[in-house]
């Protein structure tokens, strides 16, 4: 059965959209979790960069929330397109089927005014960038993050948003001479993602980079850059007991350990996000005197940012700038980064029960004594319904058992049930 899209919010034709809103996309059926789902959609916005985009499927799989990382630019007129023609990654069902190309689309207008939006607000990009992203669950060092997409390269040429010209055509060549082309949608861009840093740091090695661009017709600009070896160190938060009971009512100081080597060009950014993926709070601000250098070891979040028995979503993130230029094409910033963010949950009161993350399925096999058996991964010390069904038809899925994540949010169910009859589906649920 084709998928399709039931609903979405904000709805379509909404204005004065809040910016830390999270749009919402919901399917008539589970849906694959792919990695690299943001190459499914085709975003357009003044001052909008696509790869600011975080993605998150509910435990069903048929809900994906994408929420903007510092939040949606004010004053937008913001699209989406589903499934574009030619795009590499695509919306397909957990049955293998495709959503229609190019059927579901919305548009929105975000609400707020414009605070300080500095002097290249309205001007395009172009750069590259790799990021890591870890996971910390206790005081120990954060381990790498086992969600999709969280492992990721990509180069994105970005049109102003005034005027100035538009580029039609782009490339990325690789240390060792590959040449990529750009995907021309709303912008040029080339995104990979793979599932560890040691992966990453194979598919985009220390080096020579050059981002090519043009206009139809026009002299292409070459941008070479150098991709250094060394990275930024991987952020981890030193109070973090403290970050498991906040007083919603006081200031609250977060802590972390210090960004070695960081210079002048080098940053920090933080957000943070409620248990419906909306933005409460974020640095840099530019409507509020909030810009952390890349020396700082803390911020204060004021009273009454959270409320009392809630789980947040964190994220801190260490960035070295290997290049920055606002000079070399007109009306245009270029950058090249290295981000490694570090994720974890900040509960007031008694957290709320916050929910946990949706779980991954993946290396699933059959054991000698026949019974199918796979790995998960999902919130450390978290528990999980694991329901069974024959058919993706089916009006409701049994529990068939449970299982609880261990210290790293891993864990491993056979299906001591099973029969010899297959395909058998499941999927976990948090309890």
């Amino acid at each position: 059965m084709v998928p399709k899209l039931g609903s979405s919010g904000p709805a379509d034709g909404a204005t004065a959209v809040p910016t830390n809103s999270t749009i919402t996309l919901k399917f008539d059926q589970p849906m694959k979790q792919k990695a690299g789902i943001g190459g499914a959609i085709h975003w357009t916005g003044d001052r909008l960069d696509p790869s600011k985009f975080i993605y998150a499927w509910t435990a069903d799989s048929r809900q994906l929330g994408c929420t903007y990382s510092g939040g949606l630019p004010t004053n937008s007129l913001v699209t989406w397109a589903l499934n574009p023609p030619g795009a590499a990654v695509t919306f397909e069902s957990q049955t293998g089927n495709q959503l229609a190309s190019s059927t579901y689309s919305g548009q929105f207008t975000t609400g707020g005014k414009i605070c300080d939006p500095g002097p290249t607000a309205f001007w395009g990009s172009y750069g590259i960038a790799k990021r890591s992203n870890f996971r910390q669950i206790s005081s120990a060092d954060p381990v790498e993050d086992i969600e999709p997409g969280t492992f990721v390269f990509f180069a994105v040429i970005a049109n102003p948003a005034f005027g100035g010209a538009t580029y039609t055509s782009g490339s990325v060549t690789f240390p060792n001479g590959s040449q990529t082309n750009l995907a021309n949608f709303a912008n040029l861009s080339f995104f990979e993602s793979v599932e560890t840093e040691a992966e990453l740091d194979a598919a985009s090695p220390p080096g020579a980079y050059t981002l090519r661009f043009a206009q139809t017709g026009q002299t292409e600009f070459v941008i070479p850059m150098t991709l250094p070896v060394n990275g930024p160190p991987v952020p981890r938060i030193t109070n973090f007991a403290a970050t498991q009971a906040v007083n919603a009512a006081q200031d609250f100081t977060l802590e972390w350990v210090t960004f070695t080597g960081a210079d002048a060009d080098d940053f920090i950014f933080i957000n943070i996000f409620d248990e419906q993926f909306k933005v409460v709070f974020h640095a840099p601000d530019g409507c509020l005197p909030i810009n952390p250098p890349a020396t700082a070891t803390s911020i204060v979040i004021p009273a009454n940012t959270f409320k009392t028995n809630q789980t947040c979503s964190v994220e801190l993130v260490f960035g070295q700038s290997f290049y920055s230029s606002t000079n070399t094409v007109s009306l245009m910033s270029g950058y090249g980064n290295i981000l490694r963010g570090n994720r974890f949950n900040l509960k007031t009161g008694t957290g709320g029960g916050g929910a946990a993350l949706p779980a991954t399925l993946g290396e699933a096999h059959l054991l000698g004594n026949g019974h199918p058996a796979f790995d998960l991964g999902g919130t450390a010390g978290a528990t999980y319904a694991i329901q069974r069904v024959a058919s993706l038809e089916a009006s409701t899925w049994p529990e068939i058992g449970t299982v609880t994540m261990d210290g790293t949010g891993q864990a491993v169910f056979e299906d001591t049930q099973a029969g010899s009859a297959f395909p058998q589906f499941y999927r976990a649920v948090a309890k």
